[in-house]
């Protein structure tokens, strides 16, 4: 299929267009969204939702070559009685039977409640809202921040808490999947196959979205969406993705990204670049994106992994010993692409202080600021992170500083350990200066790989002010006019749905001052 014959398709699914399609009730052996719904991507106007049909035997579908009409139905309240928007999508079998609504003309800052609607079976309920209009002096926002699950390792269960702590919105920061499988164990008995194809792309995606916490959380809140590596190939880069054979690379990615979009709250515009890469030999599906809270705050979504140069310098497990290679050092060097760049340059530069929104989030999926591993009395860093491209981060930084950016947060991932942050300026004498804060989050799943090394490590790195590793949980970021407070929440135990949460650590940032405070 080419590309302009795909985008039709999508374009027409999504609208209710596509016309190829037979009026009989598909025959429903079982209770067809039996992986939930989904909204995510919001802005001041509109909202994506979405939902996948799923037989009761993906290799018997008796409906699995026929596209099917989907009603959806988005009401002002949790009893439908005040409709505000109703439509007709199609779930294309060449889609996976996914639905994406994209839903226009809403007013900013308003909740809304909607569902899905086929041959007699209903879906679940889901909640979601707009964002602010971009003028309004909104007092507050809370985003839960989750990262980093695995369901092999235990259960979603710390989506459970986050949703007793009265969220906005929700951000997830990467590795939705794990690409690499699972062997068989009492949450998944017969294990997981490694994703290598699209169809073994979708299993991953369906056996984790039915994972009760999960479903909630997506029912329950919008999403903001950006990925990591796991999604396609641990630690794969810009192209050819490594550890791949020659000639597969392009195939194995175009299953990936068909298989994150089919099962993601996306909108259309993210296939625009993306057919290409989804059906022919390009690579590329835009997920970096931008999201405004009133005059509050500016959500900068980065994508960081797939237009990013490949990992410089060689090391047991990315581990490099300082002082660095030099192609390590090339200052052409990025990690994410120079379209990526020069667009997110360009918007924070609207972003000056006193002209822009207050605060100015930067959400991406690992830690920016510089983190030293001392190993054997020697200090190394990992190239994977952002220290294996500090020419792109000395730009970032220059961006920030030089465009006199307001309240620059970063937000990250991929550690699976809690960090709190003083982003130094640079190196040398810059070294000493704060230029932004930081908060790197743990896994929902995943836990440190270094537990016994967190004193260490952060000892190592002066700029720290709070590191701790062997726990999983979340954080909750609140925004307000005067400062960013973020909660590090961490859970008792991944083997239950309903685990105990304790506070880890709290830090604030003052309004005009990038250092950290503790809260």
């Amino acid at each position: 299929m080419n590309r302009r014959d795909w985008l039709r398709m999508a374009t027409a699914a999504s609208l209710g267009q596509w016309g190829s399609l037979s009026k009989a009730a598909p025959l429903l052996e079982v209770d067809p969204f039996q992986l939930g719904v989904a909204s995510g991507m919001p802005s001041a106007t509109g909202i994506v939702l979405w939902t996948r049909l799923l037989p009761l035997n993906t290799l018997r579908n008796p409906w699995g070559d026929a596209p099917l009409d989907v009603r959806w139905e988005l009401a002002d309240d949790a009893s439908f009685s005040k409709l505000v928007r109703t439509g007709t999508a199609q779930a294309l079998p060449q889609l996976a039977h996914s639905v994406h609504v994209e839903v226009e003309g809403l007013e900013p800052g308003r909740h809304y409640h909607y569902r899905f609607l086929v041959g007699g079976a209903v879906s679940p309920t889901g909640r979601t809202r707009t964002l602010p209009a971009p003028d309004e002096p909104v007092q507050r926002l809370r985003l839960g921040v989750a990262s980093c699950q695995r369901l092999a390792n235990g259960y979603f269960g710390a989506y459970s808490r986050m949703l007793e702590e009265n969220l906005d919105a929700m951000t997830f920061l990467g590795d939705y999947i794990y690409d690499s499988g699972a062997w068989p164990s009492a949450i998944l008995p017969r294990g997981l196959e490694p994703a290598r194809t699209l169809d073994g792309y979708r299993l991953h995606y369906e056996t984790h979205k039915r994972e009760q916490a999960l479903q909630e959380a997506h029912a329950a809140l919008p999403w903001l969406l950006i990925w990591d590596d796991h999604e396609v190939l641990n630690d794969y880069a810009g192209s050819p993705a490594r550890g791949l054979a020659p000639g597969t690379e392009a195939r194995q990615r175009r299953a990936a990204y068909q298989a994150y979009y089919e099962h993601m709250p996306l909108r259309l515009a993210s296939l625009v670049r993306g057919m290409q890469g989804l059906t022919q030999d390009g690579e590329e599906l835009r997920i970096y994106g931008r999201a405004q809270w009133g005059q509050l705050a500016s959500m900068h979504l980065l994508d960081c992994r797939q237009y990013r140069d490949a990992q410089a310098c060689s090391g047991v497990g990315g581990m490099i010993e300082t002082p660095v290679c030099d192609a390590m050092l090339d200052p052409k060097r990025t990690m994410l692409g120079a379209e990526q760049e020069a667009w997110l340059h360009a918007g924070l530069a609207k972003q000056r202080r006193g002209e822009g929104q207050a605060w100015n989030l930067l959400l991406q999926t690992t830690m920016f600021s510089p983190r030293k591993i001392p190993v054997l009395g020697k200090q190394r860093v990992w190239n994977d992170g952002w220290d294996g491209y500090p020419a792109a981060r000395e730009r970032l930084i220059a961006s920030l500083v030089g465009q006199d950016v307001a309240g620059p947060v970063f937000i990250g991932g991929d550690l699976h350990e809690n960090w709190a942050c003083n982003v130094p300026g640079g190196s040398g004498e810059a070294a000493r200066q704060t230029v932004a804060s930081e908060f790197v989050v743990t896994g929902i799943t995943m836990s440190s790989f270094f537990p016994k090394m967190i004193a260490d490590i952060k000892a190592a790195n002066p700029h720290a002010q709070f590191a701790q590793a062997g726990k999983c949980g979340y954080a909750v970021v609140e925004v307000t006019p005067k400062q960013v407070q973020t909660s590090f929440m961490t859970i008792n135990s991944i083997a239950t749905l309903e685990p105990t949460v304790s506070l880890a650590a709290r830090f604030n940032v003052e309004a005009g001052d990038p250092k950290l405070v503790a809260g």
